[in-house]
């Protein structure tokens, strides 16, 4: 039978990393839907993001604020111009950390936790403070360091000094040297501006569920031994132990064992406790900016994707805050993937559609769009037999 209003369907994807932005994966699947659907369907794109890559766009999707750029630093100290977002109505600042010091901006040969500093992103928060931000918003989802968000805090005014008072160089290795910090300049700086990091991971900033032990390999030059890359593991952990242990006398406690320090080679560790800021759920912050619940209000049916399910999907992750969102709204809510993993589970009972079989290679760009289109309308017909209408 003919339903009797039109079908209200929200679309709200992450991006699918490597070849389409979410707002992209987000046209693809209305694109699907709309060959199943009756044509006065209604679709509300959603583009999400957890915190990591997409987050600005994302932002700046659903709020109109404009994109600026800054003259910052890349991991390894070269120049290179970072985009952020800013929206002058309330001087809120989004940025990404991978912005100016992330591991696409450098080739697999250059990666060096030991001496990748996120001095750069500390410029792009500078710039942000120079334009009068009140509020700054950090994604820090895909960096290439491993320094304990130090590099910020240099780039702020902190001082980290080692035994003889002499500054010490920018990089994980380093940290060993530190025997003391000066945060005061760091936290002048930021005085009557809120900032929190986006944050979706809680590892704590050291041992073998810290920063280096699990985000560390990645971080390593695919040429590296394994025995080169435990080595230098090991020794960027014992790095970040020094450093916590500055900090925690220049605050007063250790913070490092906290939830979330680890995030982003220990930059989670600077923004809350060296900083005094807050860590928060990344995919949760970008639902209040986009007003997620409110728009998936009323649906007929609310549709997420990302470039691979696995059994994380629905923790913490963008395809989480949409399902929450359609659980507190009475809205069916369902998945469409480049891959669905064969241990990801039943996702709570949720449709859910991959786009390529398990362990197939990603896509080639131009074929990422056509694939979930097509992933799209096999979901479309399947919820169309569910609810009996005709297509």
């Amino acid at each position: 039978m003919k339903t009797t209003a039109p079908m209200r369907i929200a679309v709200a994807p992450d991006s699918f990393k490597g070849t389409l932005t979410s707002a992209q994966a987000a046209a693809a699947i209305v694109a699907g839907l709309g060959r199943v659907f009756p044509p006065d369907t209604q679709y509300d794109s959603i583009p999400m993001a957890d915190g990591g890559e997409g987050t600005v766009d994302a932002w700046l999707s659903a709020t109109g604020a404009e994109r600026v750029e800054c003259d910052a630093e890349d991991p390894l100290g070269r120049p290179v111009r970072a985009a952020y977002g800013w929206r002058q109505s309330d001087c809120t600042a989004v940025i990404e950390l991978a912005a100016a010091s992330g591991l696409p901006l450098l080739r697999p040969e250059e990666r060096d936790p030991g001496v990748a500093s996120t001095y750069g992103t500390g410029l792009v928060i500078r710039d942000a403070i120079a334009r009068g931000a009140r509020r700054i918003v950090l994604g820090i989802g895909g960096s290439a360091t491993n320094d304990g968000g130090s590099g910020i805090l240099e780039a702020l005014g902190a001082r980290l000094l080692d035994a003889t008072g002499a500054p010490v160089k920018r990089g994980g290795l380093a940290l060993a040297r530190v025997a003391t910090v000066d945060l005061g300049p760091a936290r002048r700086a930021l005085e009557g501006i809120r900032l929190e990091a986006a944050c979706d991971v809680r590892n704590p900033l050291c041992g073998p569920a810290g920063a280096s032990a699990v985000y560390g390999p990645q971080k390593c030059p695919p040429a590296a031994s394994a025995a080169e890359r435990a080595g230098l593991i090991r020794e960027l952990d014992s790095a970040l132990h020094v450093f916590a242990n500055a900090v925690a006398k220049a605050i007063g406690c250790d913070s490092s064992g906290e939830p979330g320090a680890g995030a982003a080679g220990g930059t989670g560790f600077a923004i809350r406790a060296a900083l005094g800021g807050g860590l928060v759920p990344g995919a949760e912050l970008v639902a209040s900016a986009v007003r997620l619940e409110e728009r998936i209000r009323g649906c007929s049916l609310a549709i997420s994707g990302e470039g691979r399910a696995d059994a994380q999907t629905l923790f913490g992750k963008a395809p989480s805050a949409v399902a929450e969102a359609a659980r507190r709204s009475g809205v069916p809510f369902a998945l469409v993937c480049g891959q669905v993993a064969e241990d990801a589970g039943d996702f709570n009972g949720a449709l859910v559609e991959g786009a390529s079989p398990p362990g197939s290679p990603t896509p080639p760009a131009e074929l990422a769009a056509p694939l979930l289109s097509a992933a799209a309308e096999r979901l479309a017909r399947r919820y169309a037999l569910l609810i009996k209408i005709d297509y």
